[in-house]
């Protein structure tokens, strides 16, 4: 059962203006921690998670947003239905989701992922998952939509961790990741 949520009992005007400029998408200070475009392939013929892409980033403090987004595409040619678990990993924030991409299959992903670092003892996140599970070269719709929300007391203020992770559900050789994308923002208030 989730634990009931604890609001704050006042909100400083500063923190009240932060919230309203991203709202209006005018961000106080973001800067691109960490970007990378990997050509290659990762073999993910693997029943326990590989790491695609991971970062730390540093000097979150209270009052930071971190936002992470990927782009993935997933290559089944294994010989048959492959059941894959993405994992994007924000702190303590852990969130999997498992889907099946058949036999030479493309399956191609988009994540977004935006952790607010409220207090060293709340920590929200949010984030979706777009995805189409047999995609084609060309123009295709993603159109398949999952999302999440969570909180923790946890203190995620210093370093944050960031990672997007893949396993399948078989060994068997010839199953490619692609990562086409993954980039991490901490936008900052001061």
């Amino acid at each position: 059962m989730p634990r009931p949520r604890q609001y704050p009992e006042e909100i400083t005007v500063g923190q009240l203006e932060r919230r309203v400029a991203i709202l209006e998408g005018i961000q106080p200070s973001s800067e691109v921690v960490y970007a990378e475009n990997a050509e290659a392939g990762v073999s993910v013929a693997s029943t326990t998670d590989i790491t695609i892409a991971t970062t730390d980033v540093t000097g979150v403090v209270a009052g930071d947003l971190l936002v992470a987004e990927t782009w993935l595409r997933i290559f089944n040619e294994s010989g048959v239905s492959r059941e894959y678990t993405m994992t994007v990993e924000m702190g303590s924030f852990t969130f999997a989701l498992a889907l099946n991409i058949g036999d030479d299959d493309h399956g191609v992903f988009k994540n977004q992922w935006i952790l607010a670092v409220v207090s060293t003892s709340d920590a929200q996140v949010q984030g979706y998952l777009d995805y189409n599970t047999n995609a084609i070269k060309g123009n295709f719709n993603l159109g398949n939509e999952f999302a999440v929300f969570d909180f923790s007391s946890s203190d995620l203020t210093g370093t944050v961790t960031v990672a997007s992770k893949v396993k399948s559900d078989n060994a068997t050789a010839t199953q490619t990741a692609y990562n086409n994308g993954f980039v991490v923002r901490k936008i900052s208030s001061t």
